[in-house]
């Protein structure tokens, strides 16, 4: 009796185990921190952040500021659904100059950084 009560314990703890891992893993899945850091000599006037799957950027995210050198801005998305996690980003700098970056997991990463190449 014992030895079968104990071997039904087990084979539950054994079902258990990867349900509750797999829900602490969506738990962690957030993009409620993502935050963009410039870490560039440059100031950043402009910053584009769209669903990877869409062929056209979404809003200015910095509106009328400017991310300064050192400076970083979190980034608020509209859709918090943790199921649409690859985003594309883009920088405009005060020199002009844009830079891309495609297919970044916003949910396994809480932030992005931009330096100088």
């Amino acid at each position: 009796m014992f030895g079968r009560s104990l071997r039904n314990t087990l084979i539950a703890s054994a079902c258990v185990l990867p349900v509750l891992s797999g829900m602490a893993g969506s738990a962690l899945a957030s993009k409620d921190n993502f935050v963009v850091r410039n870490n560039s000599n440059t100031p950043m006037t402009e910053l584009y952040i769209s669903e990877s799957n869409r062929s056209t950027w979404d809003n200015n995210v910095l509106g009328a500021d400017t991310l300064s050198r050192g400076g970083q801005t979190q980034v608020m998305f509209g859709d918090r659904n943790s199921s649409v996690c690859l985003y594309d980003i883009r920088a405009v700098f005060s020199n002009g100059q844009v830079v891309e970056d495609y297919q970044i997991n916003v949910c396994r990463n809480s932030e992005y950084t931009f330096r100088d190449r």
